[in-house]
C-alpha cells in the first residue's frame, strides 16, 4: 500500500480492509501550487451509497499513512 502511495487509485480495491464502511473512494484532479493533486471529495459503501465530503476535502499527497489519517 505504502508503494502505491504516488498513485492512490489502485488502492481503492484495499481501502475496504482499511476503513469500515468505506467501499470506494471517489477523487478528483485538481490543480493546485504544487501541480496536479488528487482529492478524495466522496467516499462510498458496498451498497452504493455515496457520502460527499465538505471542505477541507482530503488532498492526497505522497505519505499514504497522513491522508489516510485526515480520512
Amino acid at each position: 500500500m505504502i508503494g502505491q502511495s504516488g498513485d492512490p487509485k489502485p488502492l481503492n480495491k484495499n481501502i475496504k480492509k482499511i476503513f469500515e464502511g468505506i467501499n470506494a473512494l471517489e477523487m478528483d484532479g485538481v490543480n493546485s501550487g504544487k501541480g496536479k493533486t488528487l482529492q478524495i471529495r466522496a467516499v462510498k459503501s458496498a451498497e452504493q451509497e455515496t457520502l460527499n465530503l465538505v471542505e477541507p476535502l482530503v488532498e492526497v499527497d505522497s505519505q499514504v499513512q497522513d491522508w489516510c489519517k485526515k480520512l
